[in-house]
């Protein structure tokens, strides 16, 4: 994505400053239209912003920008994925000497929760 790319190449310092002007320009359009399924997809094309209305139910406007922008901040600038599978993550968990291991697909990829032993 352009976004991306160009918020990667800003010094560290003027990153959070670029992603706030970017989701400041599109966060009222995207807020304008949050009850039209048909603009949302429409919408989630052009914009970069991560959109989770109106999935966490959070209060108000405001909560929504604020997860918005930090959420856009992180998906823009994260330069440290380390991507594994679930074997790998039940295999650290395991030789951690986790309980009760539960490792599935879900929403952030792999996902994991396990107990700590007693």
């Amino acid at each position: 994505m352009a976004y991306r790319w160009y918020f990667l190449r800003l010094p560290k310092e003027r990153q959070f400053a670029a992603v706030k002007r970017v989701v400041d320009k599109w966060f009222p359009l995207v807020w304008r239209y949050r009850e039209s399924r048909f603009a949302q997809l429409l919408l989630s094309r052009l914009n970069p912003i991560v959109n989770y209305y109106p999935h966490f139910g959070l209060r108000d406007r405001d909560m929504y920008y604020e997860w918005m922008l930090l959420d856009t901040h992180d998906a823009m600038t994260d330069v440290f994925k380390h991507r594994r599978t679930r074997g790998q993550i039940r295999r650290l968990l395991e030789s951690l000497g986790a309980e009760d291991i539960e490792v599935t697909h879900g929403g952030n990829g792999v996902e994991a929760s396990c107990r700590k032993p007693a």
